[in-house]
């Protein structure tokens, strides 16, 4: 009798495992299915309107390392948690010149390391879309314009020199084109 509870218990166990790993992988799916699928050429996907902290993209690099998720908004909170995006911008991967700021940090620290012609990687709802950093200024703060900045297709801004204490003096701007 005993071996058989044992047995039961252990085919149990199995059994709520394998549901729980599915239950897993459904919620992952859920969370990150849609920027995985691909975009059919000259068809536009249909995208509600994102808010503050919503999950835009992921943004990657592998020359310096870069992986991180874009969130929709530059408020602080949002930017606590990683990149963000421009609201009055396009949306990465969609034609036109999205704006993703990047506060200090590792990510920001990362960023400041790419060069000209380094490859960015951006996955989002319209797909994966590759890029190369054709551009990289430094601004001072006053300096930054929102409105004409975004020439590529993908402008991301720092804090810069990333080691600075205190108030970053100049801001990191880098051009990304396809």
């Amino acid at each position: 009798m005993k071996f058989l509870s044992l047995r039961l218990g252990r085919a149990l166990t199995a059994v709520l495992l394998a549901c729980g790993i599915l239950a897993a992988a459904t919620a992952a799916e859920g969370l990150y299915g849609s920027l995985s699928r691909r975009a059919v050429p000259g068809r536009v996907l249909p995208l509600a309107r994102l808010e503050e902290g919503d999950l835009v993209g992921r943004l990657s690099a592998p020359r310096v390392g870069l992986d991180t998720p874009v969130y929709e908004g530059i408020d602080s909170a949002t930017l606590a948690q990683g990149p963000g995006h421009l609201p009055a911008t396009t949306l990465p991967g969609s034609s036109g010149g999205a704006v993703i700021a990047v506060s200090r940090g590792e990510t920001g620290d990362r960023l400041s390391e790419l060069k000209l012609g380094d490859s960015v990687q951006m996955r989002t709802p319209f797909g994966l879309r590759s890029y190369r950093v054709v551009e990289r200024r430094v601004l001072e703060p006053e300096a930054i314009l929102f409105e004409t900045m975004a020439r590529g297709d993908v402008t991301l801004l720092t804090p810069y020199p990333p080691g600075e204490v205190g108030p970053a003096p100049s801001r990191l701007l880098l051009t990304l084109e396809k």
